[in-house]
């Protein structure tokens, strides 16, 4: 299962009754899931991302590239 999908109250309800009577076992491999998708918003991720775009940045600066955007370009 990927996620609980629901457009309808019939199908709302159905997510609600499967996530309320999932196994000890399920409810605790859910919560693994979601720590685990969780770390992509750390900080060490946004850091790590931050460092490279700005190596990036720096790296086309030094080779003499335009690194910004003025307004009308």
């Amino acid at each position: 299962m990927v996620g609980y999908h629901a457009s309808t109250a019939a199908e709302f309800a159905e997510g609600y009754a499967k996530a309320l009577t999932l196994s000890e076992g399920e409810c605790m491999a859910m919560r693994q899931r979601a720590r685990d998708s969780a770390k992509r918003f750390s900080e060490q991720v946004f850091m790590k991302a931050w460092t490279e775009e700005m190596q990036t940045l720096l790296e086309k600066r030094y080779r003499g590239e335009r690194v910004y955007r003025t307004q009308g370009t």
